[in-house]
């Protein structure tokens, strides 16, 4: 999706110091429905050591997946984290766009902020600077945040003017350092509207998933029109 970078991106930024750029890419259509092209919020935050603890050294947020000219310092070891979705980046200092469908101000607890209409992407970078390889940790692959969840109707409706909802009785949010969910407080709830009567799919949820072994979803109730 986006050009590459080398190691002549590298540039020394004094003793200690460099500068390089991280492209950030999302599975190319391998693991997804449809090749993702246009997303439009990239978020980057920086951690020194082996995990992504305490306060990031850099949280950015911007339109394209490259990240250019990123002070790292030399022999020090870093977490980045990094999302993407089809939100408004948040400037630097600013409040974060009403109309964003997921909160991503701190990648280690990313959660919904309201339902959400489309999917969001999640993926890190571990290495240490000037042991690892570069081209190889600069190159980072995205894959699914969220759980798609498509509520679908197989036989014909009487109406169409229809109403889905449906109750999750459980929340959770995401840290992207491993892919960690930790519940939160509190049902959600989603809402869809189906203006037809054939067989067809009545909404799609986007929700962080509870992980385990097994894997286990949600015991969700849904109601069709009073029904």
């Amino acid at each position: 999706m986006f050009t590459g970078c080398n190691k002549e991106n590298v540039e020394d930024f004094g003793t200690g110091k460099q500068a390089t750029s991280f492209n950030v890419s999302v599975d190319g259509g391998v693991k997804t429905r449809a090749a993702v092209t246009d997303l439009s919020r990239y978020v980057m935050e920086i951690y020194k050591g082996a995990t992504a603890t305490g306060t990031p050294a850099v949280h950015k947020e911007q339109a394209t997946g490259e990240f250019a000219n990123v002070v790292l310092d030399d022999k020090q070891q870093y977490t980045i984290l990094f999302w993407a979705d089809y939100g408004t980046p948040t400037a630097d200092g600013g409040q974060p766009d009403a109309a964003n469908e997921y909160n991503a101000s701190d990648l280690k607890a990313a959660v919904i902020a309201k339902q959400p209409t489309k999917a969001a992407f999640a993926g890190l970078s571990r290495f240490t600077v000037g042991t690892d390889d570069e081209a190889a940790y600069t190159q980072v692959e995205l894959t699914h945040a969220v759980a798609q969840v498509n509520f679908k109707q197989t036989e014909a409706l009487t109406s169409a003017t229809n109403t889905l909802v449906v109750k999750y009785p459980k929340s959770y949010s995401l840290n992207v350092d491993g892919n960690v969910v930790t519940e939160i407080a509190g049902e959600v709830t989603h809402t869809f509207t189906y203006p037809s009567k054939a067989i067809g799919t009545l909404g799609t949820s986007y929700i962080i998933a509870a992980t385990g072994a097994p894997k286990t979803m949600l015991d969700i109730t849904a109601t069709l029109n009073s029904e």
